[in-house]
């Protein structure tokens, strides 16, 4: 410990570990957000997209329950979901559809959160 190069080569190595430990982090943060942003922007455009196919059907002058149902089909093809998200399509309070099929069991038809979100009128991605 007494050399100049083995204090330097200590220092150096402590400068590393430390670089090292503040840029784990800071990477893993950016990564995350720049994911979350990522998914939020697909599910946005999603949700717009199945709006305006929406409103194009709600504004036909013989509204079918069946060219709803066909909308919803055609809507979870094109779907591109990411990370753990969920598209659930109620008709007339019932469960039509959902994208993808297997829903986890909070989310599945009759739980609790099912019910609480059936509940909900309008939600807005922001």
């Amino acid at each position: 410990m007494r050399e100049t190069r083995t204090r330097i080569l200590f220092l150096y190595g402590l400068l590393l570990l430390i670089t090292v430990g503040f840029s784990i982090p800071i990477f893993r943060y950016v990564l995350f957000a720049s994911v979350a942003r990522r998914v939020r922007e697909n599910l946005i455009e999603e949700r717009a997209d199945f709006l305006d196919a929406y409103h194009e059907w709600e504004s036909a002058a013989n509204q079918v329950k069946q060219a709803l149902r066909n909308l919803v089909v055609r809507s979870f093809r094109q779907a591109r979901l990411e990370d753990d998200n969920f598209q659930i399509i109620l008709i007339d309070d019932q469960f039509y559809q959902s994208y993808p099929a297997s829903l986890v069991i909070p989310l599945s038809p009759g739980s609790e959160l099912f019910e609480r979100l059936k509940a909900v009128d309008h939600y807005t991605i922001d």
